[in-house]
């Protein structure tokens, strides 16, 4: 091979000839191959015996090696497949969990293998989209005229800002169902918790997860929604006690909670204050305290106050309360917590395996897995004190106070985890209308529903929210009017363009940063603050078609 590129195979293959020889991979992070293997191994070890013939069982470690290879920051190209019939399909998603996460896969059908060997490498434009299925992690080895870009531009400044002190950041950019670029810059943890930095910063790779803050209401929330109205089991006229039959009872200016329907809180106009702290007893009446789930959810379907706008312009207010109530929703009409409902109806079925709630629950993962937040846990450098309050370096634990002590890290305005690799493909069903390879989870017609500019504020769908008019610099200079996306406090933002067919995912770990004077350090930097990246981004793509663009550019003020 040639310096710096290296080629991995995986395989789970029986080979026969003089000697028999059974390959398999030994990385399982879903421990479905395991079983099977050694099941086939011991019937091998039998038929073997009986022609007196030598087995030889090969364990092949592939997530290390590739995991060297990147760290050596080699290149790693992965060709999945499997040779057998009998193989069943849900044996591909362990080979994802590992291909998926490297840059350049060659994938020939859904959840990443090629079957029978039968694999097509395509230089054109609309084969490749045609003989990958729609897998957007397939390598385009000739990238056509049409998404060209310069990216050297992009690396420069990101590089620049992390020598100048940001800690980390991540990025994804597909266009056309292809991955134009995935690149991590900087470190996952940088900090102790005296905010010195580090002996050994532990560095970004490409598979680092990040707590995807208020991208939980969204890539969870808005997706369970969705689905949830596409199979006629909701509708977003409906009264929010339809669903949830506890929610009743008004404030005193006789607003009631039955009058409040799921498209109030979609478009945040159901009158609930920005956030309440339920987890600290100074700052919230004894009867609205709780550092538990069940109680917590009493509260806001039972007590939680509201009200709306007393001029009636019903201008949105931003509110995390929201999405917990909708979280809610969604597990009264499911029965299943919020967590297992996307797991099981939209993650599962897109083999994603790093997008999850609570992900150190989980025995397949560790805090090196995951990109650091606050130093001093909730306490903004030792200024904030309450009950059970963390102190130590946050990673992978959700950051978001309400999330973690107040409704055990399973809410639906905040929680979740995930990487780049697995924010491709969730974004991509946005730009695909809904489905994503063979599987569909909403229609056009809903997915156009959610995203209607709100009558009394166009930037505002259910939930998403909309460039309309220009008002939300994190956008950046060129995305076009129909862009759409979201972002997290954490230092996430995700762009999705359907005028470009491109999707973009920023992840930042912009909080990891020293508190100084009210504020994290983190926070000073254009990576930070999104709208200068998506405008390189652009630039990087349409300069060369219009170079007048140029002239705008130098404008911003982000």
């Amino acid at each position: 091979m040639l310096p710096k590129i290296r080629l991995i195979s995986l395989n789970m293959n029986y080979c026969t000839g003089n000697t028999d020889w059974i390959f398999i991979n030994s990385t399982d992070p879903l421990c479905q191959l395991q079983l099977a293997s050694f099941i086939y191994l011991f019937f091998l070890i039998l038929v073997a015996f009986s022609r007196n013939k030598i087995l030889i069982y090969v364990r092949l470690t592939i997530d290390p090696m590739a995991s060297i290879c990147e760290e050596h920051q080699e290149k790693v190209y992965t060709i999945g497949h499997y040779s057998s019939r009998m193989c069943m399909v849900s044996f591909s998603w362990a080979y994802y969990s590992i291909d998926n996460r490297y840059q350049n896969t060659i994938t020939g059908q859904f959840c990443a293998h090629t079957h029978l060997d039968d694999l097509t490498l395509s230089y054109n434009e609309i084969a490749s989209k045609q003989s990958n299925n729609g897998l957007i992690t397939s390598i385009e080895l000739n990238v056509p005229e049409s998404i060209i870009f310069n990216e050297e531009v992009i690396d420069e400044f990101i590089t620049k800002e992390i020598q100048q002190g940001f800690p980390g950041a991540a990025l994804i950019i597909s266009r056309y169902g292809k991955i134009l670029k995935q690149t991590v810059y900087g470190y996952k943890l940088k900090y102790d918790e005296n905010a010195k930095i580090i002996q050994q910063p532990q560095l970004l790779i490409l598979d680092t997860m990040f707590d995807l803050a208020s991208l939980t209401k969204m890539y969870a929330t808005n997706y369970a929604l969705m689905h949830l109205v596409e199979q006629g089991m909701l509708n977003i006229d409906d009264p929010v006690k339809k669903h949830i039959p506890q929610y009743c009872g008004c404030n005193p200016d006789k607003e009631c909670r039955e009058a409040r329907l799921i498209k109030d809180l979609l478009t945040h106009t159901a009158g609930y204050a920005p956030s309440v702290k339920f987890y600290d007893p100074e700052k919230v009446s004894s009867d609205l305290f709780s550092q538990d789930k069940h109680e917590t959810e009493d509260i806001i379907e039972t007590k939680l106050g509201f009200q709306r706008s007393r001029s009636g312009d019903q201008l949105p207010v931003y509110s995390d309360i929201d999405y917990m109530l909708l979280g809610l929703v969604v597990e009264h009409i499911s029965g299943m917590s919020i967590d297992q409902y996307v797991k099981i109806n939209i993650y599962q079925p897109l083999c994603l395996t790093h997008t999850l709630f609570n992900p150190l629950n989980n025995t397949n993962y560790q805090k090196s897995n995951f990109a650091a937040t606050e130093l001093n846990g909730n306490t903004r450098n030792h200024t904030i004190n309450f009950p059970n309050v963390r102190t130590h370096v946050l990673q992978g634990e959700v950051h978001d106070e309400k999330s973690f002590y107040s409704m055990n890290g399973l809410s639906g305005h905040a929680g979740l985890f995930s990487n780049l690799n697995d924010m491709s493909i969730l974004t991509q069903i946005m730009l695909n209308n809904g489905t994503y390879g063979n599987v569909k989870f909403w229609s056009k017609n809903v997915q156009d529903l959610f995203l209607k500019p709100y009558a009394y504020d166009p930037t505002y769908g259910l939930g998403w929210r909309l460039n309309r008019n220009k008002s939300l610099s994190w956008f950046g200079l060129y995305a076009s009017d129909e862009a759409y996306g979201h972002t997290g406090w954490t230092g996430i933002c995700t762009v999705i363009d359907p005028q470009y067919s491109m999707a973009i995912t920023l992840l930042t770990n912009k909080r990891h940063t020293p508190y100084i004077n009210g504020s994290f350090d983190g926070e000073k930097y254009e990576t930070g603050k999104y709208g200068k990246i998506m405008t390189l981004i652009y630039e990087s793509m349409l300069l060369h078609k219009d170079p007048s663009r140029k002239l705008r550019a130098s404008a911003m003020s982000d």
